[in-house]
């Protein structure tokens, strides 16, 4: 599983968001930051982050937070 913490990070520093806000709580389009832009800067800052790479249909499915998380523990990533 990935770690929460560090995840929660990558959201705030790319959605330019309060590291104590609840990125649990909304989804894409939901914040300002988090527009078409944001949602490509945060997939790359992600991928970064855990070492991974997206596909197409990862890009799309990844709305919100509880997504983020799925995703990462289908790629294997380590906590």
């Amino acid at each position: 599983m990935p770690d929460h913490h560090r995840l929660r990070m990558v959201f705030a520093q790319t959605l330019d968001i309060d590291p104590d806000f609840d990125v649990g709580e909304v989804g894409l389009y939901q914040i300002p930051g988090w527009d078409s832009m944001g949602h490509m800067s945060l997939m790359v800052a992600i991928e970064e982050e855990f070492g991974v790479e997206f596909s197409a249909d990862h890009t799309i499915e990844l709305n919100n937070f509880e997504t983020a998380v799925r995703i990462l523990r289908e790629l294997g990533c380590p906590e």
